[in-house]
């Protein structure tokens, strides 16, 4: 009686057992996206890159168009209800000459989407409001969606500085310290077109070392499209690939398993890597990440400096930093912000400044900002506005 009983417990262990596992495969399927855990299967993602690098490679009429230096660009002479480009891709509906009509100052202002402003109108984003409140002065908006500092940098040297502007406003946000470590903008967040761009490191020394955009020519696109899983080679020069999303096919397989890596991932990033890019008071100044993007910063001062203009500094909040800002806090990138007034070979103007200051909507914080998170025309209009103040002295100079 002794022997059997064991016997006939171990099947209803294994039962248990494989109940178990069933319960927590379909448990973490269902559970995973209601907390934002992107757990499909590897082969879903590579399918999903191959249908949009398609898209990318044939559609000649969006606003992003792909570019063989800098990854990608705005689409000269694209125009839809809320957003015109003229024939060099600036934004608005004038045509720029190469040079500035005789008393009028010109200025650049550089970045990404915050610079650009996409979910308003051409006259309510900052840089058109600045320009309308500063008579004699003229701006150019050359912001691109999803630009790194890199990528800006390396636009403004190619595409900016011809305009001959006098002064080049260098816009920076939060987001842009992550963009700063990659070159797939898909490893750090599948939620990313899988575009490709150039980035910098550091070297032994401490100086910027160039790395070109690794997949510049079409032919290189296409095997991305027609090859997905040859994007692994691109993984050596992205501070955000993940061996074991991309190169463990049998776990993928379990979706418990998927689940258990995207939620430790999340927790590694976050709180556990040695070189995480934040903590919580905000960005952090030990992370390698922090350190490429101050130096980046600053080679792009000196870029504008050797071109003839006077760099500023733009740092442009999102939500999270207004919100706290306003509650007594500082923004998370504070501590680039402060080093860069340290190093003091250019004004840096911090834009939370404006939304400190400001009385919101009656709706509060949130009617400043846009569903994607960038300035609505009202925020807009703090940030221009406060802008033009802070600039008018350095242009009457």
């Amino acid at each position: 009686m002794t022997t059997r009983a064991p016997r006939r417990l171990l099947p209803r262990l294994a039962a248990a057992l494989l109940l178990l596992l069933a319960l927590a495969e379909v448990g973490a399927r269902l559970v995973a996206p209601r907390i934002g855990l992107d757990v499909r299967p590897l082969a879903d993602l590579l399918a999903e890159q191959s249908r949009q690098m398609e898209r990318l490679l044939t559609d000649t009429t969006s606003l992003t168009m792909l570019d063989a230096a800098l990854g990608w660009r705005h689409r000269p002479g694209f125009a839809d209800s809320l957003r015109h480009y003229d024939a060099a891709g600036i934004r608005g509906t004038r045509a720029v000459s190469p040079a500035p009509a005789a008393g009028v100052t010109r200025i650049v202002a550089a970045g990404d989407a915050f610079t650009a402003q996409l979910e308003v109108g051409d006259a309510d984003a900052w840089p058109a409001v600045l320009e309308g409140a500063l008579p004699g002065v003229e701006v150019l908006n050359m912001g691109v969606g999803g630009y790194g500092t890199d990528q800006a940098m390396l636009q403004f040297v190619r595409d900016g500085a011809p305009f001959a502007p006098r002064l080049v406003l260098i816009g920076f946000a939060s987001v842009d310290l992550r963009r700063a470590i990659g070159v797939f903008p898909r490893f750090a967040s599948v939620h990313e077109m899988p575009l490709t761009k150039p980035r910098f490191t550091l070297d032994a020394a401490g100086a910027l070392a160039f790395v070109p955009n690794p997949a510049a020519t079409r032919a290189e696109k296409e095997r991305l499209r027609d090859d997905p899983a040859s994007v692994r080679a691109l993984g050596p020069l992205d501070g955000w690939y993940e061996p074991w999303r991309y190169e463990a096919p049998l776990l993928d397989r379990s979706g418990f398993f998927r689940a258990v890596r995207a939620l430790a991932t999340k927790v590694h990033r976050r709180s556990l890597d040695a070189d995480r890019l934040y903590d919580a008071e905000g960005f952090r100044a030990e992370s390698p990440a922090f350190r490429l993007q101050l130096a980046q910063l600053l080679a792009f001062g000196d870029s504008v400096r050797a071109r003839g203009a006077v760099p500023v500094y733009v740092m442009l909040p999102a939500i999270e930093a207004v919100e706290r800002a306003r509650q007594g806090g500082a923004p998370d990138f504070a501590p680039l912000r402060d080093a860069l007034r340290r190093d003091g070979r250019a004004p840096v103007l911090d834009v939370t400044e404006a939304f400190t200051a400001a009385t919101p909507p009656t709706t509060g914080v949130p009617a400043w900002f846009m569903p994607f998170g960038h300035y609505s025309a009202s925020g807009n209009a703090v940030a221009g506005t406060w802008l033009a103040g802070q600039l008018a002295p350095l242009v009457a100079r």
